[in-house]
C-alpha cells in the first residue's frame, strides 16, 4: 500500500493519553459529553504537547479524550498494517466498553492510517457503527494521484524537519539520495495502484474512507497553501461525503494557513467548526434537546 510508504528518520512520536472531562462542560453539550468519548489522532511526529490542544477544546466542553499518536511505520501489507494501534484499541475498547459512542478528531495522513488499520484489524470494536462524528483536519488526500507526487516529497521533509534543521551536510547528501529512491518508489507504486484499481482490487486509505459506512456528521478543515496535504483531493472527498443523503458535512477551506496549524491561524473559525460539529452531533444523537 502506498501509504505504508510514509517515510521517518530519527525519533518517533508515540502517544497515548486518557483526559477525563474537565468541570467546565457547557450545559449545551453536558449530555452528549458524558456519553461520548473523543479520540484526537495526531500527525506524523507530533508530541503529547501539541496535540494536547486539540484534546483540550473537547475537555473544556466536557468530553473524555482519548489522544493517541501513531508511530510513522507500517507493520506489514494490507490496510489492517498501516500503522500498529494495538495500544489505542486498547484504550478505546475501556472507555466504550459502558455503551458510550465515539467522535473522531483525525490529523493528516498519520491519523488516517492509523484509523483506518485500527476499522480493519479491530472488527469486534464495530468502530464505525459506533461513531457519530468525524473531524478532519489537513485530510484526507489520495496520495494514489499522480497530482499528488510532489506533496510526497513535501511529506517526507515535513516530517524530518528536525532532522534536516541540525543535520550536516554529508548527512543531508545521503538524505537527498533517500528521499530520491523512496520517492521512485512511491511513484513505481502509484501507477501500480492504478493499474490494481483497473483490475478490481481494493486500493489504500483514501478510497477505503470513499466506501465505507462513515458516520454522516463530518467536519473538514484545509487550505491552498498546504503543500504537505494539498486541497484538491481533500475537496473531492468532502464533497462526496456531503451528496450522501442526509450529510451534514461543514468544510473551510483556509487560503494562508499551513498543514496541521489552522487552529493557530483561525483560532476563532477553527473553535466554531468545532462547536458546530459538536452542536451536529448533539441533534443527531439527541434530537429532542434544545440547543
Amino acid at each position: 500500500m502506498l501509504d505504508a510508504y510514509y517515510p521517518y528518520i530519527g525519533k518517533a512520536a508515540k502517544a497515548l493519553a486518557l483526559t477525563k472531562a474537565g468541570a467546565a462542560a457547557s450545559e449545551k453539550t453536558s449530555r452528549l459529553a458524558k456519553s461520548t468519548v473523543v479520540a484526537v489522532l495526531g500527525w506524523g511526529g507530533a508530541t503529547d504537547k501539541q496535540l494536547s490542544r486539540y484534546s483540550k477544546i473537547y475537555q473544556e466542553r466536557g468530553f473524555t479524550t482519548v489522544q493517541f499518536t501513531a508511530l510513522m511505520q507500517s507493520q506489514g501489507s494490507g490496510l489492517k498494517n498501516l500503522r500498529e494501534t494495538s495500544s489505542l484499541a486498547e484504550a478505546l475498547e475501556k472507555q466504550l466498553a459502558d455503551g458510550k459512542r465515539l467522535a473522531l478528531h483525525l490529523m493528516s495522513m498519520n491519523s488516517i492510517c492509523a484509523f483506518v488499520a485500527l476499522v480493519q484489524k479491530y472488527p469486534h470494536l464495530r468502530i464505525l457503527d459506533r461513531s457519530d462524528g468525524i473531524f478532519f483536519d489537513s485530510c484526507p488526500i489520495d496520495f494514489n494521484s499522480p497530482a499528488n507526487i510532489w506533496a510526497f516529497k513535501n511529506v517526507i521533509d515535513h516530517v524530518n524537519i528536525s532532522f534536516l534543521q541540525t543535520c550536516t551536510r554529508p548527512q543531508f547528501a545521503l538524505y537527498f539520495l533517500w528521499r530520491i529512491f523512496t520517492m521512485v518508489a512511491f511513484i513505481k507504486d502509484i501507477y501500480l495502484q492504478q493499474a490494481k484499481n483497473m483490475l478490481g482490487f481494493p486500493g489504500g486509505s483514501y478510497h477505503f474512507l470513499l466506501t465505507s459506512n462513515l458516520p454522516k456528521v463530518m467536519a473538514v478543515v484545509y487550505s491552498d497553501a498546504d503543500e504537505t496535504c494539498p486541497p484538491q483531493t481533500i475537496e473531492r472527498f468532502h464533497k462526496a461525503m456531503a451528496a450522501r443523503p442526509g450529510a451534514q458535512v461543514e468544510a473551510r477551506r483556509f487560503s494562508d494557513t499551513q498543514h496541521v496549524q489552522h487552529l493557530r491561524g483561525q483560532p476563532q473559525e477553527y473553535l466554531g467548526l468545532v462547536d458546530r460539529f459538536i452542536t451536529r452531533i448533539e441533534q443527531q444523537r439527541l434530537p429532542a434537546s434544545k440547543i
